[in-house]
């Protein structure tokens, strides 16, 4: 999660490759821009969606793994 919200300030300092990837990750200097200006792109409702879920599946993981201890 902190990758995901500090990925363009890490993106800033590190080579080309990981770069790219870190700045492709980033949520607030990529994919939250386009929110802040009033519009609204598929991609970035995938990208949300798909973290959403990430989290609830880790989340739902978790609670059932400590359940059967």
């Amino acid at each position: 999660l902190v990758i995901l919200l500090l990925g363009g300030l890490l993106s800033r300092v590190t080579e080309a490759p990981v770069s790219a990837l870190l700045n492709g990750m980033s949520m607030l200097d990529v994919h939250f821009t386009a929110f802040g200006r009033g519009t609204v792109e598929l991609k970035d409702l995938i990208y949300f969606a798909a973290v959403t879920y990430l989290a609830l599946f880790c989340a739902t993981r978790r609670l059932e793994a400590r359940r059967w201890r």
